[in-house]
């Protein structure tokens, strides 16, 4: 596939202080199919900008809107 730039999957990162370990779980499970469409796409939006060649990662950050107190 070469000169062509594709997105292949999304994985979720949390730190967990108790254990002092990052836990990934794949593929995300709060993405909805329309979040992960518009962050593969924007990925390989930043991928191209650069003209990066190879493979790599693009990684984004997310704060979640509402924080329950319960």
């Amino acid at each position: 596939m070469q000169g062509n730039t594709v997105y292949v999957f999304d994985r979720e990162c949390a730190f967990s202080a108790a254990i002092k370990r990052a836990i990934e779980e794949a593929p995300s499970a709060v993405l909805t199919p329309a979040m992960r469409k518009k962050m593969g796409e924007a990925a390989v939006d930043v991928v191209k900008s650069v003209k990066y060649v190879g493979a790599g990662t693009v990684e984004f950050c997310s704060i979640p809107t509402a924080i329950s107190t319960s």
